[in-house]
């Protein structure tokens, strides 16, 4: 009687195993959407749906489902907004879950629908007007830094075009809008920039769409690409050079004058005096002075004399060039500085007439 009761339990245990497995395969491949799937539902349909598109499959729709999502409608040439809606299901039932290549209930182009018992066939892939003929951006990126990318695509029925994008490190889509196209095989482009925060590799997916409204998913009116970029380090933010003050504000050609601000580069902090050339005199290609600081962003002073010529750089050199020497004249001037950080602001220094005694 213990062997008969032992030999029952491990075929309970058998079948149970072998049941839910069983179970849990099915549902893998036959996915049973009742409802529109968006962020904060959870549910074996939510599992059924992560299973099929490679992700992890906890039954919780959260960013990381509306990301696949999103990467899965634009391949389709759905509206791309995240949500498993009507449109989305359909698209799904017609084309044998996330594969594309046959009706709902089939795995090959024979025998019979396991769920509708109908024919199996193959289904045609959908042939897009649109071609993307480029895209070119960025493989590595500092964290924090600005990439560019840019699309390059023409509609064969030449149609307009949108573009859009999925960063990968957001879940929405950025559309940018659209670009007239005016013959066939007229290649359109988009450009997009955009910066990662935090490290990682990431894919962003561009979809070009044409302006043609359709009626039946999967729609033939896109096209989609990728481009991988690696995202690491930090990348540190330039200071544009700022000036706080200038002392004297007034004087006589010659005089030796302090300009304080911040941004300033350890070298090549040229001195902009009004319309007089200096930028482009080395001599006016100044360090700032150096001081305790103790404060951010650290004030720094730079000290130089005010000109007494237009600087003409054919003057300097060897045979110099017959050009009359243009003195500066008295009045206002408006001083900046210019450095590989850009270019501050500007501060007037008023020249002075020289006082000659005879």
């Amino acid at each position: 009687m213990r062997k008969y009761i032992l030999s029952l339990f491990v075929f309970a245990l058998v079948f149970a195993f072998f049941g839910v497995n069983a179970s849990f395969a099915k549902a893998s491949t036959d996915c049973s959407f009742s409802r529109t799937l968006k962020v904060g539902l959870a549910g074996n349909d939510v599992a059924c749906l992560q299973q099929n598109l490679g992700i992890s499959a906890d039954g919780k729709f959260g960013p990381k489902t509306k990301a696949a999502v999103l990467a899965w409608q634009a391949r389709w040439g759905l509206m791309v907004d995240g949500m498993f809606g009507a449109k989305s299901r359909a698209n799904w039932v017609a084309h044998g879950g996330n594969s594309g290549n046959f009706p709902e209930g089939c795995e090959s182009a024979s025998g019979y629908s396991r769920t509708t018992g109908k024919s199996c066939y193959a289904i045609p892939s959908v042939q897009s007007s649109v071609v993307i003929s480029g895209v070119s951006g960025p493989q590595k990126l500092n964290v924090g830094q600005q990439g560019t990318w840019t699309v390059t695509a023409y509609d064969k029925n030449e149609g307009d075009l949108s573009y859009s994008v999925i960063w990968g490190d957001e879940v929405y889509a950025y559309p940018t809008a659209s670009s007239s196209g005016n013959g066939v095989k007229v290649e359109q482009y988009a450009t997009f920039t955009h910066s990662y925060a935090q490290a990682g590799v990431y894919k962003p997916i561009f979809t070009v769409m044409n302006n043609i409204v359709c009626v039946a998913y999967p729609c033939p009116n896109s096209a989609s690409t990728s481009l991988s970029v690696n995202v690491g380090g930090i990348i540190v933010p330039t200071e544009i050079p700022t000036i706080s003050s200038i002392s004297p504000a007034e004087g006589v050609s010659g005089s030796q004058v302090t300009i304080v601000g911040s941004g300033f580069t350890a070298t090549g902090n040229r001195i902009k005096f009004g319309d007089t050339n200096s930028e482009n005199n080395p001599k006016y290609s100044l360090s700032p002075n150096k001081i305790a600081c103790f404060k951010y962003p650290c004030p720094n002073s730079i000290t130089f004399t005010v000109p007494s010529t237009y600087y003409v750089p054919c003057l300097e050199t060897t045979p110099s060039c017959s050009m009359a020497t243009r003195m500066i004249q008295p009045g206002t001037y408006e001083v900046s500085v210019i450095n590989d950080n850009g270019t501050s602001n500007a501060v007037k220094f008023v020249v002075e007439p020289t006082n000659i005694l005879y």
